[in-house]
């Protein structure tokens, strides 16, 4: 009977708990204009239903005492915090993206493909020139295989109408592909920001909530592997 009756206990505190958490997930998605606000309220609702089951706990022994709940509660309180300043500092990052975006913005030389005159066993180097032609700022974020390629620099700010080079290095391959067949991808994306933004603000979630807000331009480049030429050799 006693197991019964603690299948039975932890079976319905299962379901408390999960009928609450999605009932509060319903309301925070209704109120909460961000996912990090959502992640929040959550913790906390989980924590407290926690700690709650806990306390009617029908093994007396297993209850918690006072001082543990005070201490998972100021636990949560300063993990809540820390996730409030990350979200607020994501928030303000977010309001510094102009709502709207001009694919013509950020060009892009080379135009049509990157070209890599392929050597097996040595890093071989090419260059990226990325250009703002508008009277406004716009931040760029260089995305490829970072197994196999890495970008100096990977993101960054362009003033208005000005020029960035960027050089983007293929690691050392033992050897090449078959046939020289590489499918792999150089994407860059891009979007217009307020002058007072600055470069510690660029990061990688600063271009996933862009691309959620739909203001983010993206310009795929296909990667390809040349022979590189023979110098001819007069006798």
């Amino acid at each position: 009977m006693a197991v019964v009756h603690a299948l039975k206990q932890k079976n319905f505190s299962l379901m408390l708990y999960n009928k609450v958490t999605n009932k509060w997930k319903e309301r925070v998605m209704c109120q909460s204009a961000g996912y990090s606000l959502q992640e929040i309220n959550i913790l906390g609702v989980k924590t407290c239903v926690d700690i709650a089951l806990r306390c009617v706990d029908a093994n007396r022994n297993r209850r918690p005492y006072i001082i543990d709940i005070i201490n998972e509660l100021e636990e949560l309180e300063a993990k809540v915090e820390k996730m409030s300043l990350s979200s607020d500092h994501q928030s303000k990052n977010l309001n510094s993206l102009q709502r709207w975006s001009d694919s013509n913005a950020l060009a892009v030389d080379p135009t049509s493909e990157l070209r890599f005159p392929f050597e097996p066993r040595k890093d071989i180097s090419c260059c990226l020139q990325l250009t703002n032609k508008m009277d406004g700022s716009i931040a760029f974020n260089i995305k490829t295989n970072q197994s196999k390629y890495y970008a100096e620099p990977n993101r960054g700010i362009l003033p208005p109408c000005s020029k960035r080079y960027v050089l983007v290095t293929l690691r050392a391959q033992e050897e090449a592909p078959p046939n020289m067949q590489c499918h792999d991808m150089l994407h860059i994306q891009s979007v217009n920001v307020r002058e007072d933004l600055t470069p510690d603000g660029i990061t990688e979630d600063f271009f996933e909530r862009g691309m959620v807000e739909k203001v983010v331009d993206v310009m795929t480049l296909p990667i390809v592997y040349v022979a590189k030429k023979r110098r001819r050799e007069f006798f």
